[in-house]
């Protein structure tokens, strides 16, 4: 998309033409992989269900990881190409910093497939993550256009990176609950989202610049990596043999 946007730019095309053409490529897109998605399968009926352990050691404090993780990653990827657009004085440039972003995002999301799952690594790699990205956030606030370019690389690279490893962490903590506990902590990251944008323009307000929103961000984001590493204590909870936990 970001791509999409520099090429609209140089063709002097407005928004509303690229709208159009972000649909026409999200269509083509669902259409591409509708053949490729798995079947539902059907489960054979369960013979015995047993009561599944309701306590879930730990998955508050994730939840509110994931919200610190949600307003500390929104302000630097919403802003970061404005940002940009002010560093290079609205020339061409500036437009790929958010392809560079997205190609950073899917390098991590590749490096993290290939880590192997031991059980009590997950916390450290969430916290590495965490401490990454609160990295980049800081090198935003250097006026220039490096720390911008670090910002993109330690922002872009662990932003889709840690949405795995939470989840992971979430099944490690209560296996028995992944369903309710997903939807807990989306609810917890939705709300982050939703708070960075406000605080961005809080501080655009009285400051007339981002630098103390973005401050606030690197500090959850330093907060959620402590968090992460005071989670690593909570032992994962084996999954039990039953309906309950079977593969869907």
């Amino acid at each position: 998309t970001g791509l999409l946007a520099l090429v609209a730019n140089l063709w002097g095309q407005n928004s509303a033409t690229l709208w159009l053409i972000y649909a026409a490529a999200a269509l083509i897109m669902v259409l591409a992989i509708l053949p490729i998605l798995p079947q539902p399968a059907t489960l054979p009926a369960a013979t015995h269900i047993s009561q599944p352990d309701t306590r879930q050691p730990g998955i508050g404090r994730l939840g509110a990881i994931y919200g610190l993780y949600g307003l500390g990653y929104i302000i630097p990827a919403t802003f970061l190409s404005q940002m940009a657009s002010a560093q290079f004085h609205g020339q061409w440039q500036a437009d790929l910093f958010w392809p560079a972003f997205g190609l950073c995002a899917a390098i991590g999301v590749v490096l993290i497939s290939l880590r192997r799952p031991t059980p009590g690594t997950t916390g450290y790699w969430l916290m590495g993550g965490l401490g990454i990205q609160a990295l980049g956030v800081l090198a935003c606030l250097l006026p220039s256009s490096t720390g911008l370019a670090l910002g993109v690389i330690l922002c872009g690279t662990p932003f889709l990176a840690c949405m795995p490893l939470v989840m992971q962490r979430s099944r490690e903590l209560a296996p028995h609950a992944t369903q309710r506990n997903a939807a807990l902590l989306t609810a917890c990251f939705a709300v982050g989202q939703l708070a960075g944008p406000l605080l961005a323009a809080l501080s655009s307000h009285f400051s007339g610049t981002l630098h103390p929103a973005l401050l606030i961000a690197a500090s959850g984001l330093m907060l959620a990596a402590m968090l992460a590493w005071r989670s690593v204590s909570v032992p994962a909870v084996p999954a039990a043999c039953d309906a309950s936990t079977a593969p869907r």
